[in-house]
């Protein structure tokens, strides 16, 4: 189950996007003040399970050489969830069998598979999800990521470079899809019109097999924000009859005349849910 939530008042309608930034390929940089630089870079779309993250093509990690000396590297990783209940890391002193050679002032780049001799269950500390899931197609607990590498002396636990980290990307059976009004904005405001007829769209999510498309129910619910209220708090503590509007294989709904009429000059929130239906 995905969420995604906006606020916005009638004749100014406030658009307010409670979400993480994703879907964008911004790297977190090591420091330069060490031997090695680091960049960690992982693309969506973002499949839910360890392996999948794994294997994926495009998600690397690039290593520079700023010294004049030749080095032989192994890697630490680290894999947490934002809200700190998951954590994947390898552990100390793990390396693999062969060294990372890294000539002076080179630069390599190494795509996670390539990484699979130390992510193995055997290499790693798990916390929050079983191990072995780990070489399944179990799905990773629900959240929110963060892949962090540091780069190490091969023969001890130096660290040659600082810790660089990907961005922070979802892992979930649906991602939450970005919820949007189509009426002309102007100055952060839709103006009211008649007949009622607000257009609310939302993405399909990028690890969505479209094959499925079809299945997925949405559920828009839209309530009303009194003043001096959080949006969040409007809508865990909306009334049953509060408006629901649930639409099959769709992108877009049409709040429209025949819908109750929104009151001029007050707020509401509206958030979407895509339910898989497995």
């Amino acid at each position: 189950m995905a969420l995604f939530k906006k606020t916005f008042t009638l004749l100014s309608f406030l658009l307010v996007a409670c979400s993480f930034a994703f879907g964008q390929d911004v790297l977190r940089v090591g420091a330069t003040a060490s031997s090695v630089q680091t960049q960690v870079t992982v693309i969506p779309p973002y499949p839910f399970h360890f392996q999948g993250l794994i294997r994926q093509q495009g998600n690397a990690v690039l290593l520079q050489n700023l010294s004049g000396n030749a080095l032989q590297l192994k890697l630490r990783f680290k894999m947490v969830s934002i809200d700190g209940n998951v954590s994947i890391e390898t552990k100390p002193g793990t390396r693999s069998s062969q060294p990372i050679n890294l000539a002076p002032h080179a630069s390599l780049r190494l795509g996670f598979a390539q990484l699979g001799e130390i992510l193995t269950p055997q290499q790693l500390v798990v916390s929050g999800m079983r191990s072995e899931d780990l070489l399944s197609s179990q799905p990773m607990p629900e959240g929110y990521y963060q892949v962090c590498i540091t780069p190490e002396s091969y023969t001890s636990q130096n660290a040659l470079g600082q810790e660089a980290c990907s961005i922070t990307f979802p892992m979930m059976s649906i991602e939450p899809p970005t919820l949007r009004l189509t009426n002309l904005v102007v100055n952060d405001t839709v103006q009211q019109v008649t007949p009622q007829n607000l257009i609310f769209q939302w993405n399909t999510p990028s690890n969505l097999n479209l094959g499925i498309m079809a299945s997925i129910k949405t559920t828009l619910k839209l309530v009303e924000v009194p003043k001096g209220v959080l949006p969040e708090q409007a809508i865990l503590n909306a009334p049953y009859y509060s408006p629901k509007f649930e639409v099959k294989g769709q992108t877009m709904f049409v709040y429209g005349p025949t819908q109750s009429p929104l009151i001029r000059g007050r707020r509401y929130a509206a958030v979407v849910q895509l339910t898989d239906p497995q």
